[in-house]
């Protein structure tokens, strides 16, 4: 045995030093052997006071910013937040686009917050948005603003929707002082080639930087992309002889893929993990009660705010809710103090909130507020947080914990009064007013009024990097509570918003998105044992052809191809259960892309409606049935290239939708949107199974997999088929706390829709629905549920 041990001195049970002094007498030349054979070798012997430092000096906060916590970054290659470390005490974590996030609380459940989000106020981190810097500026002699504006607008039509009336280079966007949202395209391709949903806001004109400025945030798979489609239409721009000689430039500010590996440890900040000076952090304010929350943390500097926007927020402060006074996309523009030198008082001990009662407080100072609200908007957002000078300064010198605890300390009561000599600057924030219906949650909802809206108004604040953690706390002292991103998700999915890239499977960041659901789902499925694992391969899932029934033969022609059958490229059968087959086969071969605007939508509406008007004139229903089916495909491509823009379109426009079960149980995400013709509709109500337990059980005969047993025989009864068409697949799918019962988001062909509402009879002024029947993947039963179309009657919100 060595002198030494051959245990590290911080594992061993008991304390050793490496000073060979210091070890018992008939030990020393023993030890001094040992390192006259260090020497011999090469390495140096254990010098006295040299070694690895003890556990409290490395559990230091500068020893643990400078070295532990960037170590950890770089190999797990995951950044983190600035309020990771609150997190990891009360979260589960994740690995997600580049980030180590929160998922969902460790002590309650989606219920709880589900609940919360009616009645509480409740915060979430964003920070992990991207971030996009664009900049034009005339650089020629003579090149005046509106030669650079004109430049923005060109770059910018070439990445939106020919459809969207609105640009996010217009003037109105330029001038108004608000954040403008939008979808972006890959340049020149849209609407198939799909980005993702972008929130954008303009520096007010001003006389020092003769350009134009913009920030533009969108979701972090996406960051790098929309960059780098920014630069390539802004060179396509530069291009024309318009704009030859101006400069255009776009890029992602503070990449999380680059982890700083040597942090300043000089700076005693205990709390900044990951320095990045030149971005700004998010968060997001929900609940009834938010608002309340943010003015009782928020303390406004006057010296450091303008005017106009200390009077709007002084308005603002002293109501209740804002809900339906504060237009959407409004930014005011603050100077606040340090949250940790003020003592915020808990909401806790307040009354419970009433949002009837709040809105008619909120009504009682409508009058006050209006007046505040008359000032243009411009002003409103003019701050110094634009400047990256200023944003480093405060990211650099935010005040170390240990002296904001002196200064408390040394002052009567919890809070540091103002004027102390020792204050630190103001700290410049963007407070961005959050509409249901403006598009903030992401692309447009799935059903028009699916959700209530009652919690998803509220604000998000724009501060600078390195202040996360000490507005969370406050804000948590203040009553809020912190969600994580499943938690968030949940809200989307109870109140029926959309969400990228959950609904977006035509973007290109879907397939990664899909990739992580079926890594998890896989998991999942190992983990359970092998005798209750399902057996897909008697299952009979994804065959690889779909036999259409005789009496609706080339129902679905063209879908085939996209939904019924395996692409050639495809990984195997073991990999479809986890995965959604239909982001396997979007791409440019099929050219998959989804109707999303009010106008796309009813064009579906329209070429329904064209179809019956020309087949009106046949007298046998069956031959006016087969006639308008025949018709259907060409009409809606005409139709759906008119409500694009694009004549002469080719591609397979699909459609988002609510489901929503008849019996028990709980939809997933993958399961088979099969169409339920009268015929079989009318034979299961004959049989009793219209609610309760699921209406009938899967046969482990792929041939008569789907009819019970009186009516598997198809001699008895021809007009029941034996295979039924594919309309679409559940993206999203789980158990509803609102609805009581098993509902999800359907992604269904255009042409699987209209055929639908042709087969129903339905007159498309009213509310859509249709009967279909649910094949899960991990199932042997069959579920009844309802398709409702009402996007193809009803306008949905603009994004």
């Amino acid at each position: 045995m060595r002198t030494f041990q051959s245990v590290p001195r911080h594992m061993r049970r008991r304390m050793a030093s490496y000073n060979p002094n210091r070890l018992p007498r008939r030990l020393r030349m023993a030890a001094a052997l040992e390192n006259e054979r260090h020497l011999k070798s090469g390495s140096a012997p254990p010098q006295h006071g040299v070694g690895m430092a003890s556990r409290r000096k490395r559990r230091r906060p500068t020893r643990l910013v400078s070295t532990e916590f960037a170590r950890r970054q770089a190999r797990t290659g995951r950044q983190w937040l600035e309020t990771h470390v609150w997190h990891a005490k009360r979260f589960h974590l994740h690995d997600a686009w580049g980030w180590r996030l929160p998922l969902r609380a460790t002590d309650k459940g989606l219920r709880f917050v589900w609940r919360s989000f009616r009645s509480a106020a409740l915060i979430h981190d964003a920070s992990y948005q991207a971030q996009v810097e664009v900049l034009a500026r005339p650089g020629r002699t003579g090149a005046d603003v509106a030669h650079v504006e004109a430049l923005l607008r060109r770059a910018f039509t070439l990445v939106q929707h020919p459809a969207v009336k609105g640009n996010l280079a217009s003037g109105r966007a330029l001038t108004s002082g608000r954040v403008t949202e939008g979808l972006l395209f890959a340049p020149g391709t849209a609407p198939f080639v799909l980005l993702g949903p972008v929130r954008i806001l303009w520096r007010p004109a001003d006389d020092a930087e003769p350009g134009r400025r913009a920030w533009l945030w969108c979701h972090p798979s996406i960051g790098t992309a929309v960059a780098q489609a920014l630069t390539r239409a802004g060179q396509q721009a530069l291009a024309e002889a318009e704009f030859s000689g101006l400069a255009f430039s776009a890029r992602l500010l503070a990449d999380p893929t680059v982890i700083d590996l040597a942090p300043d440890a000089s700076a005693d900040n205990s709390e900044s993990l990951s320095p990045n000076h030149e971005r700004t952090g998010l968060l997001r304010v929900y609940g009834p009660r938010g608002h309340a929350a943010l003015a009782q943390v928020l303390r406004v500097c006057e010296e450091a705010t303008s005017a106009p926007a200390a009077a709007l927020w002084r308005q603002l402060a002293q109501l209740p809710s804002v809900r339906g006074l504060v237009p959407p996309g409004l930014v005011i523009a603050l100077g606040i103090r340090d949250p940790r030198l003020e003592a915020t008082a808990s909401l806790r001990q307040g009354r419970r909130s009433d949002p009837i009662a709040d809105s008619v407080v909120s009504l009682q100072n409508a009058t006050a507020l209006q007046a505040a609200l008359s000032t243009p908007s411009a002003e409103l957002a003019r701050s110094n947080l634009w400047d990256e000078g200023t944003r480093v300064r405060l990211s650099s010198g935010r005040l170390p914990e240990r002296t904001v605890q002196q200064m408390r300390g040394g002052c009567f009561g919890s809070a540091v009064p103002a004027g102390h000599p020792d204050e630190p600057s103001p700290i410049p924030v963007f407070l961005v007013s959050r509409v249901v219906g403006s598009g903030s949650t992401g692309s447009a909802p799935c059903v028009p009024g699916a959700g209530t809206g009652v919690a998803d108004d509220g604000w998000d604040v724009i501060f600078p990097w390195g202040y996360a953690r000490d507005l969370l706390r406050a804000l948590v002292f203040a009553g809020a509570r912190a969600i994580g991103t499943l938690d968030l998700e949940s809200h989307f999915f109870e109140e029926g918003y959309a969400s990228f890239p959950r609904d977006d499977v035509d973007a290109l960041s879907f397939d990664s998105f899909d990739d992580f659901h079926a890594e998890v789902a896989h998991d999942r499925y190992t983990l359970r044992p092998a005798a209750k694992r399902p057996a897909f391969a008697n299952l009979g899932l994804r065959s690889q052809e779909v036999v259409y029934p005789r009496d609706l033969a080339g129902l679905l022609t063209g879908q085939q191809a996209c939904l019924g059958s395996e692409p050639e490229d495809a990984e195997g059968p073991q990999a479809w259960p986890f995965a959604l087959p239909v982001c396997r086969m979007a791409g440019d071969r099929l050219g998959l892309f989804l109707l999303r605007s009010a106008a796309e939508r009813q064009a579906v509406s329209r070429a329904v409606k064209r179809v019956r008007s020309e087949s009106a004139m046949v007298s046998n229903q069956a031959t006016r049935l087969g006639t308008s089916l025949a018709i259907l495909p060409g009409v809606l491509q005409e139709e759906v290239a008119r409500a694009v823009g694009r004549p002469g379109l080719h591609g397979s426009p699909m459609i988002s939708c609510w489901f929503t079960m008849h019996s028990r149980g709980s939809p997933e995400r993958g399961a088979e949107i099969l169409l339920l013709p009268a015929p079989l509709r009318d034979a299961l109500n004959a049989m009793g199974a219209v609610a309760g337990a699921p209406v009938e059980r899967r046969h482990l005969r792929v041939a008569v997999r789907l009819l019970p047993a009186p009516f598997a025989d198809g001699g008895n009864n021809p007009d029941l088929p034996c295979r039924l068409p594919v309309l679409g697949y559940a993206t999203t799918a789980g158990y509803s706390y609102s609805a009581g019962r098993g509902r999800g988001v359907a992604l269904v062909s255009a042409l699987a829709a209209a055929s639908a509402v042709c087969l129903s009879e339905q007159s498309g002024a009213g509310p859509l629905a249709v009967d279909v029947l649910l094949r899960l993947p991990s199932s042997q039963y069959y579920h009844r549920a309802t398709l409702h179309l009402d996007a193809l009657s009803a306008p949905a919100p603009a994004h």
